[in-house]
Parts: structure tokens; sequence; C-alpha cells
């Protein structure tokens, strides 16, 4: 293999990350060796064993003649482009091809309702837009957005708007502007804890800082080995495993048509010879119920991250695929600091250890060091690559988050004396269910603000399959009792909030619990919904 490992690459890139241009496109396809041009670098696969198989060539050129079609359309570098698209071939050179010309992702899920979605555009305020013509999105009420693009790639052609495309063989075709040092890549939005989500501004080299997370997490990968990671490209986070493996000039695997049948899963990654997986834990929760005897998938790498992964689930792994999970700890703010891998067994329960070339340090909410041994708020060097910019028109809330050397990442933690953080909580009211964080407090504001509700009250409960799961309780307004105000409740929430954060269970009570202070009790009220389902 004429190219060095994973780990010379990245650590080599981030000796100069602070200084050397740096283009994600350049990086992941453009720059990529003749002699992996046409090797396969997307598999999108359906059960009805249907697939599609694209080479790193054509992401390269397809990437670059999309952008040479929004350049003569007049698409300015330094603008925001949004994609709300599936994953997908379309999806993938989408981002490639805005941020090959300077231009500003920006990942919107195609699973957000219409209008989180348009609420998105609105903060972001895109110039165009990639999304289906199908979907019907009423994207003509954002002003900023002069043309969307619906985008298919089929036989070999693409067709923008109903029109073919002419093919171009080379990067030609489209003129990108030089990269510095804090360019804007994307517009990253989190996952909303505590208020609607924000906007993170990330500059190219936040993949940088990524890369080394994915190196620990495959257990140092080589080129050409497959990697499944069923994480929404709307993330930024999804967004970076992909890009990462094809740096790492690794093929990735798309999977559709599942709906969630474990048996399923397991026939397509044996079928694809998968040697690197990622899974949310609760994926890997349902698995376990599912594949209980010895597998003849062999794995390389399986990581997950998101929440704790408890020791029946490392049992179970080690049992059934002869292999250790690996775990990862990162945020839109910073992807992947700290982590766990074949380069360091951590304890069953700890977090990991920092990842190279991330400094971190637990801290104080004035940003500083705490005591060896004492509880502290994970702290990451701000001149690290993967730290983000700020907040898009944020600049009170981007300060808060940072103190004089640190990022403030609001996860509380401690080190023990071999270096390995163990997670303690949120420093907010936020819960992780199914791998993502959920505010609770988001979640009751928003009911609250129903016309029958006069008081909301969001608990989590532990769960099975999600690691924790929502329970809401509303008492009505005196004297406008709904008969269907569950289901109206419900019907709130699902128009504001994404599917994730969506309540398991909404129950109408006469009163709620309160501290002697007046507050509402989220212990009390847990404590007594417990009790009452004994």
């Amino acid at each position: 293999m004429s190219i060095p490992t994973c780990y010379d690459r990245t650590v080599k890139l981030l000796d100069g990350a602070l200084t050397d241009p740096f283009n994600i496109s350049a990086a992941v396809c453009d720059s990529v060796e003749e002699e992996f041009l046409d090797q396969v670098a997307l598999i999108v696969a359906h059960c009805d064993l249907e697939e599609e198989r694209y080479s790193f060539r054509e992401v390269r050129d397809w990437s670059s003649r999309l952008a040479s079609i929004m350049q003569e359309d007049g698409q300015a570098s330094g603008a925001p482009v949004a994609v709300c698209l599936d994953n997908s071939f379309e999806a993938a050179i989408a981002h490639l091809a805005i941020m090959k010309i300077g231009m500003i992702s920006v990942p919107i899920l195609a699973s957000d309702p219409d209008q989180i979605v348009l609420r998105k555009l609105a903060i972001t305020l895109p110039t165009a837009l990639f999304v289906s013509s199908r979907r019907g999105l009423d994207w003509q009420s954002i002003p900023s957005i002069r043309r969307a693009y619906d985008l298919e790639y089929i036989d070999r052609e693409m067709i923008v708007n109903g029109r073919r495309t002419n093919h171009i063989s080379d990067a030609a075709g489209c003129h990108p502007p030089p990269t510095v040092r804090g360019s804007v890549a994307a517009f990253a939005f989190t996952s909303g804890t505590g208020s609607f989500p924000k906007a993170a501004i990330q500059a190219h080299q936040f993949l940088l800082g990524t890369l080394p997370s994915v190196d620990v997490a495959l257990n140092s990968p080589s080129a050409g080995q497959l990697l499944f990671a069923p994480f929404d490209w709307g993330w930024l986070s999804g967004l970076a495993i992909l890009f990462s493996a094809w740096f790492f000039r690794m093929p990735f695997l798309v999977l559709r048509g599942l709906n969630g049948d474990p048996s399923a899963l397991m026939d397509q990654l044996m079928r694809f010879e998968v040697e690197h997986a990622a899974f949310v834990p609760t994926t890997l929760r349902i698995l376990r119920t599912t594949v209980k005897s010895d597998c003849k998938l062999r794995l390389k790498s399986m990581t997950t991250g998101g929440e704790r992964v408890p020791s029946e689930l490392h049992e179970w792994a080690s049992e059934i695929f002869h292999i250790r999970i690996n775990e990862m700890y990162g945020m839109t703010e910073c992807p992947g600091v700290i982590g766990t891998g074949d380069n360091w067994q951590a304890p069953v329960g700890a977090m990991g250890r920092a990842i190279p070339g991330h400094n971190l340090c637990l801290i104080d909410q004035a940003g500083r060091p705490v005591k060896d041994g004492d509880r502290g708020i994970i702290g990451i060097r701000k001149d690290h690559p993967g730290v983000f910019l700020g907040y898009l028109n944020e600049p009170t809330l981007t300060r808060s988050k940072f103190s004089e050397e640190w990022l403030i990442s609001g996860d509380i933690a401690v080190q023990d004396e071999r270096g390995f953080f163990w997670y303690e909580g949120r420093s907010d009211e936020v819960i992780v269910s199914a791998g993502t964080r959920v505010s609770l407090h988001r979640i009751e504001k928003l009911a609250s603000t129903h016309s029958s509700v006069a008081l909301a009250l969001a608990v989590s409960l532990p769960d099975d399959i999600t690691g924790e799961k929502v329970i809401l309780f509303v008492v009505p307004t005196p004297g406008r009792l709904e008969s269907d105000l569950v289901p109206s409740v419900r019907g709130l929430l699902r128009a504001n909030l994404s599917p994730f954060e969506i309540p398991r269970h909404i129950r109408v009570v006469d009163d709620l619990p309160k501290t002697a202070t007046g507050k509402l009790s989220r212990v009390e009220m847990r404590n007594r919904y417990v009790k009452e389902a004994e």
C-alpha cells in the first residue's frame, strides 16, 4: 500500500493543522490516489437485494460537476447551502460540492418535520437548498433561498431539477477558492438541549480533530475495509464519520428498508462482510435480544457512543463477535475527544482516555482546573482544530461556552489515576435516550404553551432498549379539560420536536409535586409514577 497508516497520516496532518490550508472535499475525494480511484467508496443497499456501488472516481468527478453547476448558477463562496436529504450518493456529493467551492454546508435531518426544517433554514439563511421535490417543502417562504436543487443519480448520469447534466472527468470544471485556517465548512445544528437546536459554526479543520478518534474507534483501520455506521448525515457527526472513512480510503455502507428488523440488519452485515460497525447503544440492546449464538460476522471493530455501555452488552459482544465494544464521547461543538480502543483497554463503565491530540482538563464553572480526583466539567483546550468557532448569531451564548483556555462541555466526570474518565452526568437537565441528548426542560416548555395545559413536567425512567425514556405529565388548565388532550399535546410536540424527543407516554394528572420552595419536584414525580406502576 502506497499510503501511510491512518494514525501516521492523522498525526502528520494535526502537526500542520493550525497553519496549513485544509479543505474537506480536497482531502476526502480530490486527492484520492490513482490506485484507489476505481475502488468502491459507497454502497447503498436495499433489503430486496438491490444495491448501487459508487467509486471514489465518481465521488470526485460528480461532486466537481455539481460544484461547477452551482458556480454557473451564481452561488458564491462563503454563502451557506442547506442539504435536507436521506443518506445517499446524492447527499454525499452535495456536501462535498458545497465545501469544494468554499461555500458552507448546512446539514438538516430529512426526518425533521417541515416546521423544524423551515425554522433551521430561517436561522442559517442559505442561498440554496438540496431537497427532494417530492417532499413539497415550502422553501419559497425563506427569502434568502434563490435556488432549490432536486438531485438524482440514475444510470451513471446526474439529473438536476429534471435535466441531465454533462459529465466531466476531472476537477477542472470548478474553481475552488483557497481554504485558510478558520474557513467555515458547516453550520451544524446541535440536538437542542434546553432550547431549539443551535447552529454551531465549524471550520474545515474540524475533520482533522475527528480523524484521531475514528482511528482509535476502528482500531487503526486499513484502506478497503468496509464500514457500516447508520448515523444520519443530517448530523455533522454522522457526516464526519463518512468523510473520515473516505479520508482513510475505506468504503462506506448505507442500508435501507430494514424497518428496525435486527435479523435483517445482521443478514445484510454478513452479506457484505462488514469489517467495522458503529451502532447507538439502543441498536446493540436490540441485537442482543436477537443474536444469541456465535456469529459468522467477523468484525475488526464495533463502536458506540452517546451513553454508557453496561457490562452485559460488553459480555455479549465478546461472546458473539469475539470483540470488545469501543466507546466514543464527543459533541457537535467538538467531536471525538474521549474514547476506548485496542490501544488501551478501559475498565467497563469508563468513558476512556483523551484521544491523541486532545488536551482535556476537568474544570469548574469558572474554567479553573479542579483538584485531582474531584468531579469537574470536561474542558477541551480551545485551540484544538476540532473545537467549533461559535454559535451562529449567538455571541453571548458562544462566550458562555468558553473560559480563557477551555471549551466547556457541560458534561461532568471524574478522572482516575490511570487517566480514564468516568461520566457523572450533565450540568443541565438533559438525559440520553437512544444515544441522543434530550432536554426535559425543552419538552416541558413546549407542552406548557398548549392552551389547555397549566403545568407540565417531564421525567426520565430506565428503559431496556433506549437506556432512558421520557414520561410527560400535564395538569389541565382549570375549566379547559379536553377529551383529546393527550393526542392534542402529542401533536403539538410532534410538530415542533424531532422524533427522538417525543415522550414515550403522556399522562394527565390533577397536580404535580413541589419542593419546599415551590419548585416542581422531578424526583418525587418519578417516585410517584414508579410506585403506582408496581
